[in-house]
């Protein structure tokens, strides 16, 4: 039974405390620090999470002795025996095809050469069709996909494997989005978020709008060639939303809304006191007419 990750330091590694009678292989990684995220996955095996190009190395700890093939940078098999371990004498009746052998106390491992694998180092890895090489009494199989989206083909080369990517990925495992909405000079929703759903052999664009644009009305999508695939393309935000006042200073951000404050005030503050110069101007007229008008009553009167 394979059970959960937890930290340790390399030199340290120990078999876990749950023993079964077969073991238990997984993915994990050279060991590269002195602190790593580590997983014991069975009665003898000890998976990390980092790796180094393909190498292979038998190590010695104070307590161990770790026999290890990498196969990938991504795969890794880990095996600690006890530190008195050594290689097997000419009487030994284990044979190990295509490895090397080391024994303690009867217990006879073989270390394989890459890309061999099994007890007697006789079997050919076929990393793509079982990443991981995951054997357990339960749990799941590694789900790691070496090319990710892409196909897997193995081969007899280092890393003993290549990866064909299609039109929506690249790199050396199909790990680089490449799509209408993973390039950076361009977006083709213009002003909005671009969306992208890959399929087997073709994949859509779907825009979300930022605030205040919109799709104009009657826009439909449209089909693009993007390599051999096809894409459907999502219409763009290209209009901008024509809206009131009120919901436009909702879209303002706080140094529009100060500038929007400023434009206000000084607006209002210049309209009253147009309306006071025009009003006291008014007023001055209307009192000088009253006055005219009293003078000239006084002076009929007089008469």
């Amino acid at each position: 039974m394979c059970i959960s990750q937890h930290r340790v330091r390399p030199r340290h590694i120990r078999p876990p405390m749950t023993m079964k009678s077969t073991w238990c292989f997984a993915c994990f990684c050279w060991i590269t620090s002195s602190r790593l995220q580590c997983s014991v996955t069975g009665r003898k095996t000890v998976v990390v999470t980092r790796c180094t190009p393909v190498l292979s190395f038998v190590r010695l700890t104070p307590r161990l002795l770790l026999l290890c093939t990498c196969l990938v940078a991504l795969l890794c098999l880990v095996r600690p025996l006890p530190t008195r371990a050594a290689a097997c004498d000419a009487t030994t009746t284990t044979v190990c095809n295509n490895g090397s052998c080391f024994a303690h106390n009867g217990l006879e491992v073989c270390v394989c050469e890459l890309p061999w694998t099994g007890a007697h180092c006789d079997q050919t890895m076929t990393l793509c069709t079982k990443d991981c090489g995951v054997k357990s009494e339960s749990g799941l199989d590694c789900q790691t996909a070496l090319c990710g989206l892409g196909t897997c083909t193995d081969s007899s080369v280092p890393p003993y494997y290549s990866c064909t990517c299609g039109d929506f990925y690249t790199g050396s495992n199909c790990e680089i989005q490449s799509n209408p909405c993973s390039s950076a000079s361009s977006n083709p929703c213009a002003h909005g978020s671009c969306t992208f759903a890959p399929g087997k052999s073709s994949g859509t664009v779907t825009c979300v709008c930022e605030d205040g644009w919109e799709v104009p009305q009657g826009a439909t999508s449209t089909i693009v060639k993007w390599g051999e695939s096809e894409v459907l393309m999502g219409p763009p935000c290209s209009q901008q939303q024509h809206r009131g006042v009120a919901n436009l200073a909702l879209t303002l951000s706080s140094g529009e809304m100060i500038v929007w404050w400023i434009i206000f005030a000084i607006s209002i503050i210049a309209l009253v006191w147009c309306c006071y110069t025009v009003c006291a101007e008014t007023c001055s007229k209307y009192i000088r007419t009253i006055g005219r008008l009293r003078a000239g009553a006084q002076v009929a009167g007089a008469i």
